[in-house]
């Protein structure tokens, strides 16, 4: 009874009556019990992985004309039933070997630290199951006394399940060198700085759960204010990712952050509203390109228009940060799929990066308020260039009062692999004073200074009054294959290709 006894210390009691809470630590059986769980998880994230990678044996064209239907896994998603542990069962199936089980009345408790420190115990400790029965719920909430430091990261932990807890007014809680790191069906609720936040961390799931207000004390957006931020790098990436079916509300930062090194993951089912800044957001990643990485059917809602922390000033004016889907800093992403996401009424750019494939999107109202925040970038989908493979977009829905549907540009001296636009529909609407448009506004303009393909075909509803399509790229390069052919008028093209086709569009 050391460790029940030692948590109830941690774990003060405020309620008589509610869920039956199971904490199960430190035996075989309960890592069994996790170790079981993570091999529904990976089976089912497989299975997504494999099922959008079939589209990277397809050429562009034939994308183009697959019926999306065999393609759509939104209705795939992996249930919160993923094992069940009754008060009963976990005394007999899940004993500690020390006794360390038991079941507690109460659903609400005060948490006076994550982590061992002085006479608190940790709560998040390896071979470990944290959840309530029956599928009721239990709340956690932060009461960190004046000598109980609030950063705090929790090392070197493994085969650790949490379901069905509901977290509210933490600083934040941070894993670090940790593995095999489950919330299921669990809450996270007014933190100070960031939500989740897995340093040098493999086999996270985040699945079915809720982040509202995360963030709510933080003065910088630039490295606080995540709802979820997963970083890694080259001596210890971040690994084998799922975050699926969560809702957001209100991130006061970034609400999925990506930082270096973090490969084979599956961002997919998830609804982003009120971001203060991006939804989704990758920066400076590095992908080996041995996984399909897939981000799919996601809704990112209202990004740049969340409330900001009270001091947070700077989300009053700058809407740089705000794209709702963001990879940056030069880098590229083979074999990532960009599928089936809805973004509606975003400050910036909807989709953004160098990605191999963004198909069938529904890209809504970007640079939306971009006057009162300002940002030079209100493209629905801006494509940063790549010289490792070609980048296809295909099937895309876009309505946008921004500057273009479609862009790209570069000043760089490499020769860049090649962009498909394939029947994508467009509708560059009108303007209104809350959109900042500084340039020229055109459905697609790529501007680089080499590029050896550009196919544009088969799209609608581009413009026929107003050039439509400007190519630019330096003078006298001869690319090796420039093919446009849609109800469009043409502005600038390439000045020589090798091979060109279907240069009339009217």
């Amino acid at each position: 009874m050391k460790k029940i006894t030692a948590l109830l210390t941690v774990l003060m009691m405020c309620m008589t009556f509610g869920a039956d809470f199971v904490y199960a630590a430190d035996s075989n059986s309960s890592r069994n019990a996790v170790l079981q769980i993570r091999k529904e998880i990976d089976s089912h994230k497989s299975n997504i992985q494999s099922k959008n990678g079939e589209l990277f044996k397809l050429t562009p064209e034939e994308i183009a004309e697959a019926d999306f239907k065999n393609y759509d896994t939104s209705s795939v998603l992996l249930g919160t039933d993923l094992y069940e542990f009754s008060a009963g069962s976990v005394s007999n199936d899940i004993k500690g070997k020390d006794g360390t089980i038991n079941t507690l009345a109460p659903n609400e408790y005060k948490v006076h630290s994550t982590i061992k420190y002085g006479k608190y115990p940790s709560i998040f400790n390896s071979d470990t199951v944290i959840k309530t029965s029956g599928g009721k719920r239990a709340t956690l909430v932060a009461d960190y006394s004046d000598d109980v430091p609030s950063y705090q990261i929790v090392k070197n932990v493994e085969n650790l399940y949490v379901e069905n807890i509901d977290f509210e007014n933490f600083p934040m809680i941070k894993f670090e060198n940790c593995d095999n790191i489950i919330f299921n069906n669990c809450s996270f609720t007014d933190f100070e700085n960031n939500g989740i936040v897995f340093r040098d961390c493999s086999n996270i799931a985040i699945l079915n759960s809720k982040f509202t207000n995360c963030g709510n004390q933080i003065s910088d957006s630039s490295n606080s204010g995540y709802s979820i931020r997963i970083v890694g790098d080259a001596q210890s990436p971040a690994e084998n990712v799922l975050i699926e079916n969560c809702t957001f509300e209100n991130s006061c930062g970034k609400t999925i952050s990506f930082v270096g090194d973090v490969d084979d993951y599956v961002i997919r089912n998830n609804t982003i509203n009120n971001s203060v800044w991006g939804a989704i957001d990758y920066w400076t990643p590095t992908v080996s390109g041995k996984y399909a990485d897939i981000i799919e059917n996601n809704v990112c809602k209202n990004i740049g228009f969340g409330k900001p922390s009270v001091n947070d000033t700077n989300a009053l004016t700058s809407g740089v940060g705000c794209a709702a889907i963001f990879a940056g800093m030069g880098t590229s992403l083979p074999n990532t799929i960009v599928k089936n996401n809805v973004v509606q009424n975003c400050v910036e750019t909807g989709i953004e990066g160098p990605y191999e494939l963004v198909y069938h999107n529904t890209v809504k109202n970007t640079g939306e308020n971009s006057v009162a925040r300002y940002t030079g970038s209100t493209e629905a989908i801006y494509i940063k260039l790549t010289t490792e493979f070609e980048q296809k977009y295909i099937g895309n829905t876009i309505e946008t009062r921004g500057l273009r549907c479609f862009s790209s540009y570069s000043n760089r001296d490499d020769e860049y692999k090649g962009i498909y636009i394939l029947n994508n529909s467009m509708n560059l609407e009108n303007t209104d004073a809350s959109i900042a448009c500084n340039y020229t506004r055109s459905d697609i303009e790529i501007n680089c200074k080499k590029i050896k393909k550009i196919v544009i075909e088969n799209n609608s509803g581009m413009m026929k009054d107003k050039k439509s399509v400007n190519i630019y790229t330096d003078k006298g390069y001869v690319m090796d294959y420039f093919s446009i052919h849609n109800p469009c008028m043409i502005g600038s093209v390439p000045e020589k290709a090798r091979y060109c086709f279907n240069i009339n569009n009217n």
